[in-house]
């Protein structure tokens, strides 16, 4: 009788963020991707909206060595107890007062992409643990709104704005990628941004 294996996740997307979970279905192929991953051999390739700010260049690369906050559930720079990665920030389009960027990393750590932007100045909307950028409401770009049933007014995304999109390695042979689309409450914030902002 065969053993029961249930998917495990290769690696760890903080909760508050959404995309691509790559999932092994048996021991095997866990163990092989996961010495994939541990070997920095998965490139991951987020969306990132954020707030615009014109100082930025187009490239931005962040090496800063991350630690786990000795009290709190986030994430610090160290350089003497930090793990070693990197991100690599691009602007992919600038919608007047923000920017949508693209974030790469070979090898994703808790908060990584979060904590990163922090520090080089590129703030995220919805991000609450590093900076306070709330995701704007339709309000703040037209008027006579009208709330929900509750009579709330909603934000544009109900979460951070950072999406995995993409993620790319070799297994046996072949070069995998695995392409996500954006959630359908992404676009339309996109398209309301470009409409009305």
């Amino acid at each position: 009788m065969a053993k029961f294996f249930s998917f495990s996740p290769i690696y760890d997307l903080d909760l508050e963020l959404s995309g691509i979970i790559l999932c092994a279905k048996n021991k095997h192929f866990y163990k092989s991707l996961r010495n994939i991953y541990g070997s920095g051999k998965i490139a991951f390739y987020f969306t990132v909206f954020a707030q615009s700010d014109i100082d930025l260049p187009e490239e931005i690369i962040c090496d800063l060595p991350i630690a786990q906050h000795r009290e709190r559930d986030c994430m610090v720079i160290s350089h003497t107890t930090g793990k070693k990665t990197q991100t690599i920030f691009r602007k992919i389009e600038i919608l007047k007062q923000f920017t949508l960027w693209s974030a790469e990393t070979n090898f994703l750590r808790k908060h990584q992409i979060r904590l990163h932007a922090h520090e080089v100045g590129i703030k995220i909307l919805g991000e609450d643990v590093y900076n306070k950028i709330p995701v704007p409401f339709l309000s703040d770009f037209k008027s006579k709104v009208k709330s929900n049933r509750k009579g709330i007014l909603t934000p544009l995304y109900p979460a951070v704005c950072i999406y995995l999109s993409e993620i790319d390695f070799f297994y046996g042979g072949s070069n995998i990628k695995m392409v996500s689309a954006l959630t359908s409450k992404f676009v339309t914030m996109l398209k309301i941004i470009k409409k009305w902002s």
